[in-house]
């Protein structure tokens, strides 16, 4: 009923129908009951008051005395107030139809037919002359007969003939319905406000569990909110308030975890943003600390002094671009990639090189510049090539491919270590993840966040006889050329 509707309504309202329908329901059982009722009254006080005239009448006729039988005949009829059980009038015949006493002498004529029974006397003669002991019944035209034979030892002398009208029973009725129908408003008066009642207090813990939950979820699982006045109840209702409560708990305690667990994650994200600015900027400084070294022995070299000083300049370039992209501000323009820049990398990890005994092998396509940012794509190439570098066997060889065509750079470097493990490769590019001790798991996932903000992707290629990462970074992101 109204499924919709709020349960503290919705209960109240069905117990008040169902106290409405259970009260009709009586009354219209016991309105049946008192019509069956008053059908047998009646049926039993036509069926007494034929036996009681007819053994009356027996002795009158049987000494021929009509006036004490139409005193005994009308005797019932005397009174004057209304009386449903009493017929609308008795009529005694003898056995041609002629009246011999009556209730009514002008309806029925003494010593004459009883024309107003001409249509049924036949009948009446025939039900009387087979019925010795039990009354017979005819029902026609809103009439209904009892009928009685009239006998003195076991010798017929007349047929008894009563008649009832069918309406006759309807102020009974009537009355019994007016009753009914007063008992029933009644009850119904008392019946629907004691179910509202009843509805609402039952449908009370059901409201305050609601509002409990409602406030543990308004409130984000405090502790507070959990508190329900039905967790005191007995029964289901409290069990599960009180079930809700522990989960409310349960769920309050995860979540000061979860908030310990976030601030112990946003620290270690913070140490691994440190470390990798560090890193970054570590890789320019060591090549920018190297050509001051070379510059202090070879310093009365105008080349060499130039050179240095430019690799010294496009390196702290290096470092403005690392801070500047930690910063919100608008980056600042930034000059495109250069053959210039290539070698500046050469030249940065030159004593790496020469410390392991390593040959880097550069080869490119002669190109001049490219579209892309250079300090990024520095950054990426110091950082796959260190990597090189601490994976390679001493004295063995680095290999670095440069391909610009017109869509894309292209970039492959390639070493003869050893091979990086299948399950180690799926998680090479996350922060902290290193095949190499000596590192802090960085330079792979930088290089790869770097990659990816130009709209390219990096590629890792590991055999036992080469180990090769492919960078291919388009001129503009919209191009998917890679």
């Amino acid at each position: 009923m109204i499924p919709h509707l709020s349960f503290r309504y919705r209960i109240p309202i069905n117990l008040a129908a169902a106290a409405l329908g259970t009260a009709l329901l009586i009354s219209g059982f016991v309105l049946w009951h008192d019509i069956q009722s008053i059908h047998h009254d009646a049926d039993f006080a036509a069926n007494q008051l034929g036996l009681l005239l007819a053994n009356t009448l027996a002795k009158d006729l049987a000494i021929d005395d009509q006036w004490q039988a139409y005193l005994d005949l009308t005797a019932p009829f005397r009174d004057n107030r209304e009386n449903w059980l009493l017929p609308a009038f008795a009529v005694v015949i003898d056995g041609s139809g002629k009246t011999l006493v009556s209730s009514d002498p002008k309806r029925f004529p003494l010593a004459l037919s009883a024309t107003a029974l001409k249509a049924y006397l036949p009948s009446i003669l025939d039900m009387a002359a087979h019925t010795i002991r039990q009354p017979a019944y005819l029902e026609r035209d809103h009439f209904h007969f009892h009928i009685r034979p009239i006998s003195s030892n076991s010798q017929f002398l007349a047929t008894l003939v009563l008649g009832f009208e069918d309406d006759r029973l309807w102020p009974r009725y009537l009355l019994s319905i007016q009753q009914i129908a007063i008992g029933t408003a009644v009850s119904i008066l008392l019946l629907l406000p004691l179910g509202w009642w009843l509805g609402r207090r039952l449908a009370r813990p059901l409201t305050e569990l609601q509002q409990c939950v409602t406030r543990w979820a308004d409130q984000s699982g405090d502790k507070e909110a959990t508190q329900c006045a039905v967790e005191n109840h007995h029964g289901e209702l409290g069990l599960l308030a009180r079930r809700i409560q522990q989960v409310s708990q349960q769920l309050s305690e995860r979540k000061q975890i979860e908030k310990q667990l976030a601030h112990t994650e946003r620290q270690a994200a913070l140490g691994r943003l440190a470390a990798g600015i560090a890193h970054e900027i570590n890789n320019p400084l060591g090549g920018m600390l190297t050509a001051i070294a070379i510059n202090k022995r070879h310093g009365h070299d105008p080349t060499v002094a130039k050179d240095t000083i430019d690799l010294i300049e496009r390196g702290l370039q290096q470092i403005r671009g690392i801070v500047a992209a930690l910063l919100v501000e608008v980056k600042p323009e930034e000059r495109t990639l250069e053959p210039k820049d290539v070698q500046d990398i050469a030249r940065l990890l030159g004593t790496k090189l020469r410390g392991k005994g390593l040959h880097l092998a550069i080869e490119d396509t002669g190109w001049e510049h490219t579209q892309l940012p250079a300090g990024p794509v520095r950054q990426v190439l110091l950082n796959l090539l260190l990597n090189a570098i601490q994976a390679s066997p001493e004295n063995t060889r680095i290999h670095l491919s440069l391909q610009a065509d017109t869509d894309q750079l292209v970039v492959r470097i390639s070493n003869t270590g050893p091979p990086i493990p299948a399950e180690q490769q799926q998680r090479l590019f996350e922060p902290l993840v290193g095949n190499n001790p000596d590192g802090n798991g960085l330079g792979l996932w930088i290089s790869d966040q770097i990659v990816h903000r130009l709209g390219g992707k990096i590629q890792l290629y590991s055999t036992t006889e080469h180990t090769v990462f492919e960078v291919c970074i388009p001129w503009e992101k919209s191009n998917e050329s890679c």
